[in-house]
């Protein structure tokens, strides 16, 4: 949870309108599986792309996010939560 970032504005306007951040569509962003970080960071090395590395692939079926406590949280697919609106 805290290794993915979220921009300050999002995160208040996610705030005030009582959202989850995490459980938004993130237009923009892209998700990369890789075996070898390093290779990436270095092919983007120059860009405008931030490279945040935020978790791992496992032999679990199920995804799992770890909170900012320590605590791991089961995650559900569910709709993005601009769907609310």
């Amino acid at each position: 949870e805290d290794k993915m970032p979220v921009d300050e504005l999002t995160e208040r306007l996610c705030k005030d309108a009582k959202v989850n951040p995490l459980r938004l569509i993130s237009s923009g962003s892209m998700l990369v599986a890789c075996t070898d970080e390093e290779s990436v960071r270095k092919a983007l090395e120059g860009t405008d792309i931030e490279v945040t590395l935020i978790g791992e692939v496992t032999s679990e079926s199920e995804v799992t996010l770890i909170k900012r406590d320590g605590k791991k949280e089961r995650i559900e697919v569910l709709p993005d939560e601009l769907y609310k609106f």
